[in-house]
C-alpha cells in the first residue's frame, strides 16, 4: 500500500512566499476588480453613447422632412421655384443656416449645464 503523505510531498513543491510577494498578490487581487468595475462602465458608457445616437439619427429623419417642407413652401412663396441646381443650392444654404443656428443655441444650453454641474460639485 503506497503511503499518500508521502507521495504528496514528494509531488508538491514548498513554497515560503516573501513578503513583497504577499504584498503584490494583495495588491493584483485589489486591482482586478477595480479594473472589471471600470471595464464595464466604459462598455455601459459606450453601449448608451451608441443608443443615443441612434435615437438622434430617427430624430434627424423625421425633422429633415419637415424642413424640407417648410423651405419648400418659404421659397414657392419667394417665387423661387424651380427643379434645377439653384434650386437645391438655396435649400442647402437654408437649412445650413437653421442648423447652425440650432447648433448655437443647444451648444450655450450644454455649456451652461456643464458649468451649473461643476459649479455644484465645488460646493
Amino acid at each position: 500500500m503506497v503511503d499518500l503523505k508521502k507521495v504528496d510531498e514528494k509531488k508538491t513543491p514548498k513554497y515560503k512566499l516573501k513578503k513583497e510577494d504577499i504584498h503584490k498578490l494583495i495588491n493584483y487581487a485589489t486591482k482586478v476588480p477595480s479594473a472589471a468595475k471600470e471595464a464595464k462602465r466604459r462598455i455601459r458608457n459606450r453601449i448608451a453613447g451608441a443608443i443615443t445616437a441612434a435615437f438622434a439619427f430617427v430624430i434627424a429623419l423625421v425633422w429633415r422632412d419637415v424642413i424640407r417642407d417648410a423651405v419648400d413652401q418659404i421659397t414657392k412663396r419667394a417665387g423661387l421655384e424651380g427643379t434645377g441646381y439653384i434650386y437645391a443650392l438655396i435649400t442647402a444654404l437654408f437649412v445650413t443656416v437653421i442648423c447652425v443656428i440650432g447648433i448655437m443655441i443647444f451648444s450655450r444650453w450644454e455649456d451652461k449645464k456643464w458649468q451649473n454641474a461643476h459649479t455644484a460639485e465645488e460646493n
